[in-house]
């Protein structure tokens, strides 16, 4: 089905027909976080039924909200980082579940960490022929959970299948994109902040057009070992690429290695 912006107006009366409350809000959140309180004067609520997912949902929600079911009280249960290869079920939708609901795009980004979700380019899902479907690829970071941490970080393994796409570029945009397979959700929160993440506040990597791959990966492995290990010394190829390659100490590390020559 293609991407079609559902939207739900819930309208609520008094019972002598006055209007108390008119809402339009995002229907895919609103039916995950369900009423807050219930109504049991007339109401009217306009929704988008596409798929038999959204009649079961909206039945939930016009139950709740009418009192013939209780309204959901407890939290959203508090998922867990795996640090093996083998996933629950159902692990990958619940991180989207919880995506969903969330206040800002700070706060998405700080879920994804605490589930141990790295930042790459699109340039390197590319290189780890991880893209899939995404969106335009200039200015977005994606976050890609590492499901084991290996010594050498090319042989880090990530779990492909869920992928969270932020615009760190010059452009500010209001939502974040998650890919699911191949099946994308829009998720509509405000950055918290005007100075929001950029490419320079996280661990990722921008390098120039003609680096190869060999380049690249070779770069990389370097500056992950840089970073575990503060004393050790840059080789000659990580001296002469650092001008050209952008990442979050690239600043400090120019004056602090031209200082040390």
């Amino acid at each position: 089905m293609p991407d079609i912006s559902k939207k739900l107006r819930i309208q609520l009366y008094d019972k002598d027909f006055n209007q108390i409350s008119d809402r339009l809000v995002e229907q895919d959140i609103e039916f995950a976080k369900g009423p807050k309180s219930s109504h049991n004067g007339p109401l009217r609520l306009d929704a988008c039924l596409y798929t038999q997912e959204d009649t079961n949902l909206y039945i939930a929600y016009l139950n709740r909200l009418t009192g013939l079911l209780p309204l959901e009280t407890t939290k959203p249960k508090k998922l867990k980082a795996l640090n093996s290869e083998e996933d629950t079920e159902g692990f990958r939708e619940d991180i989207v579940k919880q995506l969903q609901v969330v206040k800002t795009q700070e706060e998405a980004i700080k879920l994804l960490r605490s589930l141990n979700f790295v930042f790459m380019t699109y340039e390197e899902l590319q290189d780890r022929e991880y893209e899939g479907k995404t969106l335009d690829a200039s200015g977005y970071g994606y976050m890609i959970r590492m499901v084991k941490e290996s010594k050498n970080p090319l042989t880090h393994k990530y779990d492909p299948i869920l992928k969270v796409a932020f615009n760190l570029g010059k452009a500010k945009e209001d939502k974040f994109d998650i890919w699911l397979f191949d099946t994308l959700t829009k998720v509509k929160v405000p950055w918290k902040d005007e100075e929001r993440m950029t490419f320079k506040k996280t661990e990722m990597s921008k390098f120039p057009p003609f680096m190869i791959l060999e380049e690249r990966e070779k770069f990389r492995t370097e500056l992950y070992l840089l970073r575990k290990d503060e004393e050790r010394e840059p080789s000659k190829f990580f001296l002469r690429w650092m001008r050209e390659v952008t990442f979050k100490e690239q600043k400090a590390w120019l004056e602090k290695f031209n200082k040390s020559k």
